[in-house]
This record gives C-alpha cells, structure tokens and sequence, in this order.
C-alpha cells in the first residue's frame, strides 16, 4: 500500500459540506455598471490564485460548453482580479458572495437553448439538487468545483503546508482555502511527517477536524508517520493490525495471551492518536490498551426517508447492550437567502421537536422507539403521547419540553447545520467515517470498526 493511499484512507475530508456553508452566503447580485442588462451573457470568472481549483474549473466550463448551445450566447472568460471580472465580483461582495471561481448569466439567458441544455446536462450528470441559483439581476452556477474565499481589499493569510512526497495535498488544500479569507498555500517538502501545517489557530483547528489521526504541538498541527508493535490475544491480532494499516501505521505483531478482559495492547509513540482509533480505548505514555468496553459513537443526520436509519438504529441499540451510542441531529436547510427550511415542512418541524424531546428525556434507545412510533402514527401532535408510552417515556416531560422548548430547539438545529454542512440522510462513525444509508449497512461497518463487536448484531458479518 503506498503511503498515498494510507493518509487517503484516514483523511475523512466532506468538501461537499464545507461548499455548502461557503455558499450558504451566496445571495443578491447587482448588475455592474458598464454591463449590458440584456446581453444573453455567461461570465465565467477565474481564480488563477486557487491552483487547485483551477483543472476543475475549466473542466466544468468544457462539460458546459459541449452539453448546451452556445449559439444565441456570449461567453465572457475573465479573471476575478481584473477587468469586468473584478467589477462584477466587487458588487456581488456587496450581496456577501465570497467564493470563487464563478459562472454568472445574466437573466435573459433563461429562455435560451443554452439555458435549457444546462438545466438538461447538470440534471443527468447528478449531485446537488439545486444547481442553478437565481440572484436578483444573475443566475449563478453552485459550484461543483473546488472554490476559494475570497475577499477584495483584505490582506493575505499565509499558511505554510509541509508533506511527504508522496502525500496527495488537493483534498488538504480544498480545506484550507475555506477555512479563512485569501488563503495562499506555500508549500515544502518533509521526510519526518505525513504533513505539517503552520496556520493562525483558528486555521489549524479547522483542519484538524478533518484530520483524526493528527494533533496540534506548539500552534502547528501534525500528522506523524508512526510505527506501532501490537500485542494481542491470538483472536484480535488480525483485526487489530489490520485498523492500524489502513490508518497508514506500520504493524508488527506478538501474540501473547493477556485474560479475558483485556484484548489486546499497542505500542506506539503516538498513543493519544493511535488511541482515536479505537473509541473506548484506554491510552498510556507508551500504548494504548483495548478492552472489551470499546464502543462506538454515531451522529446520525437526519432528513427525507429516514426511517430506515431509524429501524436499524432502533435494532443495533438494543442488540448491542450499550455498545453503541447515538447523538441525533435534525438537518435544516438554507435557500439562496440564507433562510432556514425544515425538510418536510410543518410534519418535519414535529418530528425534530418531538423527537428530539424524546431523545433529552429517554436516551437514544427510546428516541429511536418513539421516533419510529411517532412516525407511524402520522407525526401529529396528538401522537406524543401514544409514542411516549410506546417508548415507555415519561408523556409528560415530553409534552412539556414540546410546548416549552420547541424555538430552542429549532434555533440548536439551525446552528447545528450550518456548523456541519449535512443536507442529507447519513451517519457519521466515530467523528470522521461518513455512511450513506442508501448504499451501506450501518451494522455492517459497525461490526468491521469495532475489534470486539457485538455478536448479537454481527453474526454473519465479514471482519
């Protein structure tokens, strides 16, 4: 396995998420004076600056270009730094976009073959929903392409990014043009670490969020080559080495026969680290030891046609014994105005508030028998009290947090999105594994992270 694909396997980077809260802001729009306001144009705006959002940039503009009829308009190619560029993106700083690359139309495109065919061809190619935003004097493109923020008139915010050679950076540096306003990446080469990064610290904060087998020493966050020598039980040698090398750590194993408590010890340098790889792990200066109360965490997002996640949650909960523990988050949407939608409308409103009443006064085990129950029931408010004792729940502590808490609630949920970035159904493992519902099993992963899992709901599963 290349070193490549080790620090692949254990970056868990959502740049969908982070472009959605970049682009949360991305409202409003003036036209510039000097510009035609019937003039059946796209303006492709560039940012030479954003090295890597650059091959995909102008790959999109290709796919655009091949996909729709050009004939009936203009395309205007130009630089957010200079010309008509720079006067187009200085108004719509007005209007608080600042993200680049761009690809703007004026208003009368709509109508045109051109304007057709994108519709056409973004529909078919899949991905977010909403591809096309309408601003008041613009129809702008969400860019499905790395973006860079962007802020005329504002210093710059150096950031220095040490790696291994052979350390793909583009995903790193997806990150770090979001993380603050005009970024500019200067890099070096390291023989002692995977990657290095000397930022403010709100910047190096930022990435190590999505970075779990990194940490921060003296202001600079560090992701460490290391080794790590596992001493374990002759059943769990196997699976633990195996984590181990798919995080990109080095494994030598000795089979030792430790008591039944105990399953295995790893020897390493870097135990706080090492130790994030096994939630419930107990971590010393030279290893970390697991033992048979590993657990795993899920923070599980919730939307359209949940209840399928629901259902098995609500049977892996139960069957694991307290193994596993669930922390629910109720996603609320944003429209190009930066209000807040509840997906779902009113029911989807009572399902978050409800629910989430439910989960504060039950745990996550009732949460799921209630959310379940209360969703069967139509999710009406009449329904509270029937799920409540379906999920043998105090009725009410529930109805009372419902009448009492629901703004609170709302607004937690509100802030709770836009720190994540989730507009869809899915489950986050332990902080950086992301699972899609629709295509994985969440109790086939579970049963692969954890070294001890619960036979109850892992007979049958592959390790």
């Amino acid at each position: 396995m290349s070193k490549n694909k080790n620090v692949s396997g254990i970056v868990f980077v959502v740049i969908g998420f982070i472009l959605g809260l970049a682009f949360a802001a991305y409202f409003g729009g003036h036209v510039p004076s000097g510009v035609e306001k019937s003039s059946k144009t796209v303006y492709v705006l560039s940012d030479e600056k954003c090295d890597i959002c650059s091959a995909p940039f102008e790959q999109f503009v290709s796919f655009i270009e091949n996909n729709a009829d050009t004939s009936g308009v203009r395309i205007v190619k130009t630089s957010v730094y200079r010309g008509i560029g720079k006067e187009i993106y200085a108004r719509l700083r007005e209007e608080n976009v600042n993200v680049v690359p761009l690809i703007l139309m004026t208003k009368d495109v709509k109508g045109t073959k051109f304007f057709e065919d994108l519709n056409k061809a973004l529909s078919q190619r899949g991905g977010i929903r909403t591809n096309i935003i309408e601003l008041r004097n613009y129809y702008a493109l969400r860019p499905l392409w790395p973006t860079r923020r962007y802020v005329p008139g504002k210093g710059e915010t150096k950031v220095t990014l040490y790696a291994d050679k052979n350390v793909n950076v583009d995903r790193l540096k997806s990150i770090l043009y979001l993380a603050a306003d005009n970024v500019i990446v200067t890099e070096h080469e390291t023989n002692d670490y995977y990657i290095l990064v000397e930022a403010t610290p709100e910047i190096v904060k930022t990435v190590a969020q999505y970075y779990p087998l990194s940490r921060i020493a003296d202001g600079v966050l560090e992701v460490p080559k290391m080794r790590a020598t596992v001493l374990s039980r002759p059943d769990f040698a196997e699976a633990v080495k195996a984590r181990l090398e798919r995080a990109g750590i080095p494994a030598d194993v000795n089979i030792v026969q430790y008591g039944e408590y105990v399953l295995a010890k790893i020897v390493t340098d870097y135990p706080d680290i090492v130790a994030e790889l096994f939630p419930g792990s107990k971590y010393y200066p030279d290893g970390v030891v697991l033992t048979r109360d590993e657990t795993a965490t899920v923070d599980v997002y919730l939307a359209e046609n949940a209840e399928p996640l629901l259902e098995e949650l609500n049977r892996i909960l139960y069957a694991a014994d307290g193994r596993i523990t669930v922390n629910p988050h109720y996603i609320v949407r944003f429209d190009a105005s930066g209000k807040p939608i509840i997906p779902g409308g009113d029911t989807g409103l009572r399902e978050m508030v409800a629910e989430y009443c439910a989960y504060l006064n039950g745990g996550p085990m009732k949460w799921t028998s209630f959310a379940l129950s209360f969703r069967e029931c139509g999710a009406t408010e009449s329904c509270i009290e029937t799920a409540a004792e379906d999920a043998n729940i105090n009725v009410d502590r529930v109805k009372t947090c419902y009448s009492s808490s629901a703004n609170q609630i709302v607004s937690f949920f509100v802030q709770d999105s836009a720190r994540s970035g989730v507009g869809q159904t899915l489950a986050i493992i332990n902080g950086w594994y992301v699972l899609d519902p629709r295509i994985q099993d969440i109790a086939n992963v579970l049963c692969k992270m954890l070294s001890f899992p619960p036979k109850e709901i892992c007979e049958g599963v592959r390790a």
